[in-house]
């Protein structure tokens, strides 16, 4: 009777923190101290020579990278390049990933659109695009490739954005022309959110004004309404950055917006490149700073392959640079889990009562073995 007795205190205060345990993983957990989250890892470089630095686009776990006299292809499982069929024609442009081939787009209106498929490694040509291509990127929804903005030569040396808006359909082979994007910027960095397509930063006006600057605007697209509305301003408004969408360890979409120039002119500080790693979170509308690039630059390539970013090549200085990072959301060094401040009041009441009970087990059970 004695050993049962002193048993059931234990049982008790077993039992009830047991249950203080349970419970607070089902209790809101916020997240705290998110900057400078991620980790990077240098990777094998792009091999020598290259003539651009251009988009990358990621299709069925490789990465592509297409200038004007390549195409490459680096497969992150093995860290290493393969060197595919060149485009036939041999003119540079914007490239995109869709319906399982990727399609590289302007240079020049005379130039078709060229489109790889990595399946059979060859080539085709397709309805050129008209509109603007200078400093414009390409964005993928629903089976459909949008472009906008841009930067238009007007004298040499001289440029100034622009507001067209187009969308190529693969399916007809045609461009539409959409609702023009309200302040025309090039040089932006892009992504795609639920079917909106974001246009971070960017330049706006002439690019010869004195003290030209990147703007701070966050211009969002609803290819579903063919609207436009402003979304929260980027903290360090940057050109020639890229962005992409990946979701952080807590299950929350983000779009992260690496590198860039802070300014236009080699007068401008951080025109050579930068590495700031800007991160905009869609459920908290609002931007932190993540784990910087360890090589900064501008005009590279990015892309996502299973939820890490790939950044590659690019130009530091007005020096090419053919490096090859990755960063890794889910390092935990940069997440520090933190309650909320209600749900300590319970975990404190459960522990506390948990301790009361046993201490009057404990004398319940004295008394009766007197």
């Amino acid at each position: 009777m004695k050993e049962r007795t002193r048993k059931f205190p234990v049982s008790v205060f077993v039992l009830l923190m047991a249950f203080s345990v349970v419970i607070a993983p089902f209790l809101v957990i916020e997240k705290v101290n998110a900057d400078n989250g991620g980790s990077w890892t240098t990777l094998t470089p792009l091999p020598t020579p290259i003539s651009v630095y251009r988009n990358i686009v990621a299709l069925t776990g490789k990465i592509y990278y297409i200038d004007a006299n390549m195409t490459l292809c680096y497969d992150p499982k093995t860290n290493n390049w393969t060197q595919l069929t060149p485009p036939p024609i041999p003119k540079a442009g914007e490239v995109a990933a869709c319906q399982n081939k990727i399609y590289v787009i302007g240079g020049s209106p005379e130039f078709p659109t060229q489109v790889y498929d990595p399946a059979t490694d060859t080539w085709e040509n397709r309805t050129s695009f008209h509109g603007t291509s200078g400093k414009v990127h390409t964005n993928v929804v629903n089976g459909k490739i949008y472009i906008m903005g841009g930067n238009y030569m007007v004298g040499l040396g001289t440029y100034f954005s622009v507001s067209s808006n187009y969308v190529y359909d693969p399916l007809t082979d045609n461009w539409t022309r959409l609702a023009d994007i309200p302040v025309g910027v090039g040089g932006y960095a892009s992504a795609v959110i639920d079917k909106k397509i974001y246009i971070i930063s960017g330049g706006h006006g002439f690019t010869y004004q004195w003290g030209w600057k990147p703007i701070d605007l966050v211009q969002i697209f609803d290819t579903a309404t063919n609207q436009w509305t402003n979304g929260t301003s980027i903290p360090t408004p940057v050109y020639d950055a890229k962005a992409c969408v990946i979701t952080e360890p807590f299950g929350v979409k983000q779009i992260h917006v690496i590198g860039g120039a802070l300014g236009y002119f080699w007068y401008d500080q951080g025109f050579g490149g930068i590495d700031l790693h800007q991160v905009y979170d869609l459920e908290t509308d609002t931007w932190t700073n993540a784990t910087v690039m360890p090589t900064p630059r501008k005009g590279m390539g990015l892309t996502v392959v299973y939820n890490e970013i790939y950044v590659i090549g690019g130009a530091y200085n007005g020096t090419v640079v053919l490096t090859n990072e990755k960063y890794n959301p889910s390092d935990p060094s940069g997440y520090i889990p933190e309650f909320s401040s209600w749900v300590i009041l319970p975990l404190f009441s459960v522990s506390t009562l948990a301790l009361l009970l046993a201490k009057k087990c404990i004398k319940f059970g004295a008394s009766k073995n007197e």
